[in-house]
């Protein structure tokens, strides 16, 4: 990622305020090219009307498009954390075993943590202890 893209990504706040801007921005630069085009070309108002009115449809409706595929590409990523804890409660792992997979997904997660130089949640790792504990 690049420096704008990870800032924005830290504070989702302005990047909204920027997208709702740029995009009224470039709506209206949008607008104007299209209606100095159809000046210069001598198309009907209207026509040249329909064809913004069609170039935004087009955007909005790609833009959901994109967006919906995301989230669903979100949804079907599952925490193996989860996952380990449903195998567990089917009966499909012992104790045993339970607890070493846990372990090997905490070290694995703490691997990942200390790769991309961000610190590790310890209350993350507790919560695990004591869940398996309790049980």
């Amino acid at each position: 990622m690049s420096d704008w893209s990870s800032w924005f990504t830290d504070n989702p706040g302005v990047a909204v305020v920027a997208l709702v801007f740029g995009g009224v921005f470039a709506v209206s630069a949008l607008a104007l090219l299209i209606g100095f085009l159809i000046t210069l070309s001598g198309i009907s108002p209207g026509l040249g009307f329909a064809g913004l009115v069609t170039i935004l449809l087009f955007g909005y409706f790609g833009l959901r498009y994109v967006q919906e595929s995301t989230e669903t590409a979100d949804q079907t990523a599952v925490d193996p954390v989860t996952e380990l804890e449903g195998r567990y409660v089917r009966g499909e792992l012992s104790d045993e075993e339970f607890e070493h997979r846990l372990n090997t997904i905490i070290e694995t997660e703490d691997e990942r943590g200390r790769q991309t130089n961000r610190s590790t949640s310890t209350d993350t790792v507790r919560n695990h202890e004591v869940d398996t504990e309790t049980r």
